[in-house]
This record gives C-alpha cells, sequence and structure tokens, in this order.
C-alpha cells in the first residue's frame, strides 16, 4: 500500500452475549445489550445479576412448555 494511503477498518459487529440463544427474538437480544450498555456494564455482568435475581426469587420466571403430540 502506497505511503500515506489510509487502510479502511473493517466494521465487525459487536456479538450479543444472547446470540447463541435461537428462540430469543433479535429485538430482546439488542434491548439486553442496549441496556448493558447505558447501565455501564458488560453484558455479562448484566446476565449475572439476572441469573441472580431470578434464583433468589426476586425476579418471577415463567418457563413455557410445549408439548408436541405424534
Amino acid at each position: 500500500m502506497p505511503r500515506g494511503v489510509k487502510k479502511e477498518k473493517v466494521a465487525v459487529e459487536k456479538e450479543n452475549i444472547l446470540t447463541p440463544f435461537a428462540k430469543i427474538g433479535k429485538v430482546d437480544k439488542n434491548r439486553f445489550a442496549k441496556m448493558a450498555v447505558k447501565m455501564g456494564i458488560s453484558q455479562e455482568e448484566l446476565l449475572g445479576l439476572a441469573v441472580q435475581a431470578v434464583v433468589k426469587g426476586k425476579v418471577k420466571f415463567e418457563k413455557k412448555s410445549i408439548y408436541e403430540v405424534k
């Protein structure tokens, strides 16, 4: 590359910690990531706080079951 020519940086999309969870909607994943940024903590820390709140019974956790009849 010639001198004085700046190489363009490739935009890398920041991965959301919830990306592997296919059943969570993209809007909810983005909302989670934005909430972590707004609170000034990492996504991992926010997820840890959420899990602790559920375990301690501070937040109601609902689980939906779907049964397939064959």
